[in-house]
C-alpha cells in the first residue's frame, strides 16, 4: 500500500492533509515527498531501510542524536519534526505488507538548491567552512564504534566476485566495471594506507556537498543528516572542500577550496595543509557508493524499479569519476 498523507499527519501530529503527497525529485537513496497540511508544509522522507542490516536503525538513531546537538549549537537546517508517540525521528507506518513504511519529517523550507554540476560560490564555501568548524568543535566522540565502518575496504576478492555476478547477468556496463578494477584497487590501497596511521574519529555530518545544501536569504542550510558518520575531521574537511570545488567532474577550482579552508581556520578550526591521507574518507565513500549502486542495479535494497534504473545510470558515471579523482589526489 502506498504511503498516505493522513498516516504521516497522524504519526507526526501535523493536522490534516490538504492534498495528496507531491513527489520531490533529486533523492538518490530515499523517496521524498512534499506534504501540505493544516499545521504547515513539510518534507517527508520515506527511508530506503536496510532490513537485513542490524546496524541500520542504531545508525539512524545515532545520526538523529547528532542532528539534535548540531541544531542546538545554531547550525542552520530545516526543523526536524519528532514522532510524538516515540520521541524518535522515525515512524513505522503500516503499509499493508510485511514491512511498514519507515518515515521521517522536516518542516518545508522555501530555499534555493546549490547546483551540483559546477563549483559552489565562494560565499557558500565560506559558510560551509564555518559550519564544519562548529561541527568539529563539538568534538562528539561518544559514538557507537561497532556501527562505524571506519576505513575498511571490500577487498579485491569481493570486487572480483561482484564483477563476475554483474557479468553473468549481462548488465551493460559489466566490462566497464572489470576495466575499472585497477582504479578500484588503487583507491582501496590509498584508504588502507591512511588507516594505518590510526587517525582520531569524531561524529559529524559526513556528506556535505552541493546536493545537501540550501540557500535562503543568503544563508546556507545543511540538510540530509541521516548519514551522519564518524571520521577524522581532516578527511571531512578536505573532502568537502574538493567537492564544493567541483573535483568529481572537472578540475577543482582551488579558490573555492581556499575559501572553505580559510573560513574553517578563521572560525576556530585547526588545519595546516592537504596531505595524501586526507583523501581516504572521500575514496572510501565513493567506493561504497559504487558498491551500493551495483547492488541496487541487481535489485538489492530497492524501494521500486525507479531505484534500480537510477543505479544503472549512476554506476558507469561514478566509475568514470574514480580515475579522475585519483588523478586529482595525485597532485597533492
Amino acid at each position: 500500500m502506498q504511503l498516505e498523507p493522513a498516516q504521516v499527519c497522524q504519526f507526526f501530529d501535523l493536522g490534516d492533509p490538504l492534498r495528496p503527497l507531491q513527489a520531490v525529485s533529486g533523492g538518490l537513496s530515499h523517496r521524498v515527498w512534499k506534504l501540505d497540511a493544516t499545521r504547515g508544509t513539510y518534507v517527508v522522507k520515506e527511508m530506503n531501510r536496510f532490513w537485513d542490516d542490524p546496524n541500520w536503525l542504531p545508525w539512524v538513531e545515532q545520526a538523529w542524536s547528532f542532528e539534535q546537538r548540531a541544531l542546538a549549537t545554531g547550525v542552520l537546517m530545516p526543523q526536524p519534526v519528532v514522532n510524538l508517540q516515540t520521541g524518535s525521528c522515525l515512524a513505522e507506518i503500516p503499509s499493508g505488507n510485511e514491512r511498514p513504511h519507515t518515515v521521517r519529517v522536516h518542516e518545508w523550507v522555501e530555499a534555493d538548491s546549490v547546483e551540483s554540476s559546477k563549483p559552489a560560490a565562494a560565499g557558500v564555501a565560506g559558510q560551509v567552512g564555518a559550519i564544519l568548524s562548529v561541527l568539529h568543535g563539538m568534538n562528539v566522540t561518544d559514538f557507537i564504534p561497532a556501527i562505524v565502518p571506519g576505513l575498511e575496504t571490500h577487498g579485491s576478492d569481493a570486487w572480483n566476485e561482484i564483477a563476475g555476478e554483474v557479468a553473468s547477468r549481462g548488465i551493460a556496463w559489466s566490462s566497464g566495471l572489470t576495466e575499472a578494477m585497477g582504479c578500484i584497487a588503487e583507491a582501496e590501497a590509498l584508504v588502507g594506507a591512511a588507516s594505518l596511521s590510526n587517525p582520531a574519529y569524531l561524529l559529524t555530518h559526513g556528506d556535505i556537498d552541493q546536493k545537501n545544501l540550501l540557500r535562503r536569504n543568503g544563508e546556507v542550510l545543511l540538510v540530509d543528516w541521516d548519514a551522519c558518520n564518524a571520521m577524522p575531521a581532516r578527511h571531512e574537511l578536505v573532502r568537502c572542500a574538493l567537492d564544493l570545488a567541483g573535483w568529481a567532474s572537472g578540475r577543482p577550482d582551488l579558490r573555492i577550496c581556499e575559501a572553505l579552508l580559510d573560513s574553517y581556520i578563521r572560525s576556530g578550526g585547526i588545519f595546516d595543509s592537504i596531505k595524501p591521507d586526507d583523501f581516504a574518507s572521500a575514496f572510501k565513500a565513493h567506493l561504497d557508493w559504487i558498491w551500493f549502486n551495483i547492488g541496487r542495479a541487481m535489485g538489492n535494497r530497492v524501494q521500486a524499479d525507479e531505484n534500480r534504473q537510477l543505479a544503472m545510470q549512476l554506476v558507469p558515471a561514478d566509475l568514470g569519476q574514480l580515475q579522475h579523482m585519483l588523478d586529482i589526489a595525485a597532485q597533492f
